[in-house]
């Protein structure tokens, strides 16, 4: 369900990591037993699972996705915009948990460009809705193409020659883009595309929830939020 830093041989160090990790419905026995299995490396010093709040919270309000995005995607640091396409290669991408920092999973003090890609088949069962992606919280700021059209977008990335990038308060605001119309292919393969650019510190869709799911779903989601005072 999660992974943090990075085994050997390509050995990455996450010590000082806050370990979070979506817990996907289909996995949990609601009505038996349950197994939580950690993998850990120590290189030196201390070893295992030192502190912190340890244990499973509810958080936030549920949400009830029709396609769950909360798994492994693809990635690649730099930029190119061939990266949107749906035909683009991208097997040899090394693939990364989302959400998660990409910072605790091998691209420690990375700050830049970098995109996101996922592939998935849409159940032939969902609904003709309108539908909207939730990508929650991306570090700094990002551009989302489906099937490479691009669907949302927030802040403003450098123009042509220009390297200058104004950032505010973009790493917190939450993404939740609509999906035009005919865009997604029900029964057929849907890529999903990101492209993030970290000016400091943290980087990439570090925080949930992401998924698809049907306009009358998302609404239900921000009034349950409100509710619970989250």
């Amino acid at each position: 369900i999660g992974s943090t830093g990075g085994f050997p041989p390509n050995y990455v160090t996450a010590y000082n990591a806050e370990r979070i990790y979506f817990l996907p419905e289909q996995f949990i026995h609601f009505d038996g037993q349950n197994v939580i299995a950690v993998k850990v490396y120590d290189s030196y010093q201390a070893g295992g699972i030192v502190g912190g709040e340890i244990g499973i919270y509810g958080g936030k309000a549920s949400v009830n996705f029709d396609v769950n995005l909360q798994t492994s995607w693809k990635f690649k640091p730099g930029d190119d915009p061939r990266r949107r396409d749906v035909n683009f290669e991208d097997n040899l991408w090394d693939e990364i948990m989302v959400p998660a920092r990409w910072e605790d999973q091998g691209y420690r003090d990375y700050d830049g460009y970098a995109w996101y890609r996922k592939t998935f088949v849409l159940p032939v069962t969902i609904s003709d809705e309108k539908m909207v992606i939730m990508l929650g919280k991306i570090d700094d700021i990002d551009q989302v193409y489906i099937n490479g059209t691009l669907v949302g977008s927030t802040g403003n990335f450098p123009q042509g020659s220009s390297t200058r990038v104004s950032t505010g308060q973009e790493y917190d605001a939450f993404r939740g883009y609509y999906i035009p119309e005919g865009l997604l292919k029900k029964g057929q393969k849907n890529v999903i595309s990101v492209r993030v650019l970290d000016t400091g510190g943290i980087g990439g869709i570090y925080e949930g929830p992401v998924g698809i799911l049907s306009q009358t779903k998302y609404i239900d989601y921000w009034r349950k939020l409100k509710r619970s005072g989250n």
